[in-house]
């Protein structure tokens, strides 16, 4: 969200600036565009740590959530008696369990992202 004001700032500095450069002395037109592009480069940057905070708490809530899917499946899998559990193979069910958590990572990894985007175009 923070990456979409840097066409603003740049467009005041284009407008402000380069397209009436007779309004202002030369160093406040330098002095102007430096504080303007310190500004741009700032929010780039706290774009980059709210990017990389949101990809921390994402892959953190995803891992959480499929480890517990497989946990959950784990005890439901040893509660089966002996006759059910040897007409499975063990490694058989270990397989779908985990298919299932890396399944349930991929769909919760989908479902933040869209439900994240479409906050920010519901926001714009």
């Amino acid at each position: 969200m923070l990456s979409l004001i840097d066409p603003l700032i740049f467009g005041k500095i284009i407008y402000d600036y380069a397209t009436q450069p007779g309004n202002h002395t030369e160093q406040e037109l330098v002095r102007g565009v430096l504080f303007w592009l310190g500004v741009a480069v700032s929010i780039a940057l706290l774009a980059r740590v709210a990017q990389a905070f949101q990809d921390y708490v994402t892959r953190l809530v995803v891992q959480k959530f499929g480890m517990q899917i497989f946990n959950d499946g784990l005890k439901q899998t040893l509660r089966l008696s002996f006759q059910e559990f040897e007409e499975q193979r063990s490694g058989e069910t270990l397989s779908v369990l985990q298919k299932v958590r890396s399944n349930t990572q991929i769909f919760i990894n989908s479902f933040i992202n869209i439900l994240f985007s479409s906050f920010i175009g519901i926001g714009f």
